[in-house]
This record gives structure tokens, sequence and C-alpha cells, in this order.
């Protein structure tokens, strides 16, 4: 069977495969409950679930396959969709107010179209990260071009959502992308 270079399984089965160092406190931030698209990806509206745990917040994102395109052998999602300036949101998930928190998660662009730099903001609790990735050179998914990505954040509740938007132009249609996404307590 085809393998990544971190020994993950390509798709064998109908749903997508789970991120070898875990989710965290997410209960699904390799998206592993939902249904791979494979070779192909799935467009979602906003208000759609593309997984039990995630929802689509703002227009519309791509949902895409592990062999679509070489994501770490994960499926991951693509938040420009067909129109630009998508986002999507992990339901809530337990915190202790004033406990700090690490987000992780892997990320890349997408290069087939719209600018070259692709900008997304990602928010959980009161803080809130601009991350930028510049495809020029290559230097994409269309490469097979992933990295990590990190911040921390104070809990200001006991719940908190963690949301992922696209600060591309509308109409662009390709941006950022990101997958394996984890969180965890902090110290």
């Amino acid at each position: 069977m085809p393998s990544t270079s971190h020994g993950l399984p390509l798709a064998s089965s109908s749903h997508c495969p789970q991120y070898a160092k875990g989710s965290g406190l997410l209960s699904d931030g390799d998206f592993h409950q939902a249904k791979n698209p494979g070779t192909y990806y799935l467009t979602f509206s906003k208000g759609q679930s593309l997984a039990p745990s995630w929802k689509v917040t703002k227009l519309n994102i791509n949902f895409v396959g592990t062999m679509f395109w070489n994501f770490d052998g994960l499926c991951s999602v693509d938040l420009d969709g067909q129109s630009a300036v998508g986002g999507v949101a992990h339901h809530s998930f337990a915190t202790k107010k004033g406990a700090l928190y690490t987000v992780s998660f892997l990320m890349s662009g997408n290069s087939y179209c719209g600018a070259t730099v692709k900008k997304m903001q990602v928010v959980a609790g009161n803080k809130s990260v601009l991350f930028k990735w510049d495809t020029s050179g290559g230097h994409s998914i269309q490469y097979g071009i992933v990295a990590p990505r990190h911040f921390q954040f104070t809990a200001d509740a006991p719940a908190t959502t963690l949301v992922f938007d696209s600060l591309d132009q509308a109409g662009s249609g390709c941006g950022p992308v990101i997958g394996a996404i984890a969180v965890r307590k902090s110290g």
C-alpha cells in the first residue's frame, strides 16, 4: 500500500485517515470522521457540515481527498472553495478559563489560481492570529509543500470554538490549505 514519508497509509477506506500525532482536545481535527473524497474534492457551502465536528461558516470551501494532492497523506480544506473568503469552525471544545492552550496545524497554499500570497485568520477564544503562505516558486500544495504552524491562546470561557477564515480577495477560488489540526493544553 502506498504511504507518505511519515508512514501514514493513503486512503484505503471510506473515511479520511487519522493524523498520527492526534488532534488533542478536538474530536476530529484531522477530519477522520468525514468521508474521504479520494482523488477528488467536495465543495461545501455556509451552514453545511463537512465532518461531524466541522461546519462551513463563510461562503464555501473545498474539502480535499487524500489522493487529490499530497497533503501528508491526509484530507485537507482549501478555505477559498469556489469563490474565495470561505471559513470553517470546529464545534466548541472544553477549556478551563485562564488556562493556556496551543493550536497546531499543517498549512500550505493552492497556487492554481488567485493571488500568490494566501492569507487566513485563525480565532480561538479572544485570540486572533494572521497566517500567510507565499506560493511563488512552486512553494505550494501542488508540489507537496506543507509546513507546521502554531500559536497559543488563553481560554476565556469553559468552552472554546476554533475558526479558520480565508482573508483572500473574493473571486480568487484558490486559497490557504489546512489540515492535521490539534489543540492541546500547554504547560
